[in-house]
């Protein structure tokens, strides 16, 4: 876990860290960074690192809330009222943070992406109602779980594509999609 503090010096040695992994994943897997790397890219100490985080893979976790933070605020000053709009959002907040996410599938921390779009950025009340509202719990559970993982697949294609599409691009299939899939599902027999 990490441990920043609200302080100023604080969130600037996390966010220089969080910088300076970034840079390091780009040369090499997450497995091999060291946080002798991190101190070399950084210049932030060895114990500004541990009093910081526990951990490296801490610092993805750290990055991932400060995602978290930026969408739920993002989310709040736009007008998304449809399932559509936010989704369209979602994946454009993707988009800005594109080397972090490339870092991540690069790294195959699927994992994280995906606790953090079904866990964590569906906790967001208002985001969750506009994709739920009028489901029973456990509707709720699969329409939250299935969003996530078009969210990371959708994202995972992109980067593998080597990021040709722009983010309008990228929505446009997907709605294709997601009409092909409400076609298909509410076909009858």
């Amino acid at each position: 876990m990490y441990h920043i503090k609200s302080d100023r010096r604080s969130r600037a040695s996390a966010d220089e860290l969080a910088r300076s992994l970034n840079q390091c994943l780009k040369t090499m897997p997450l497995s091999a960074v060291t946080v002798t790397d991190l101190h070399r890219v950084s210049g932030v100490s060895r114990a500004t690192f541990y009093r910081l985080f526990d951990n490296i893979e801490d610092i993805l976790i750290y990055q991932c809330d400060q995602m978290l933070e930026t969408l739920r605020d993002s989310y709040e000053e736009s007008s998304a009222t449809s399932p559509r709009e936010a989704m369209r959002n979602m994946l454009l907040l993707g988009f800005e943070n594109m080397d972090f996410l490339e870092s991540m599938v690069n790294n195959r921390r699927f994992d994280l992406l995906y606790e953090y779009t079904a866990r964590r950025i569906f906790s967001i009340d208002s985001l969750r109602q506009i994709f739920t509202e009028g489901l029973s719990e456990v509707e709720t559970e699969y329409v939250i779980a299935n969003l996530a993982m078009s969210l990371v697949a959708i994202l995972t294609t992109w980067i593998r594509r080597g990021r040709e599409e722009t983010a309008e691009e990228i929505f446009g299939h997907n709605l294709r999609y997601w009409d092909t899939l409400s076609r298909i599902m509410t076909e009858e027999s």
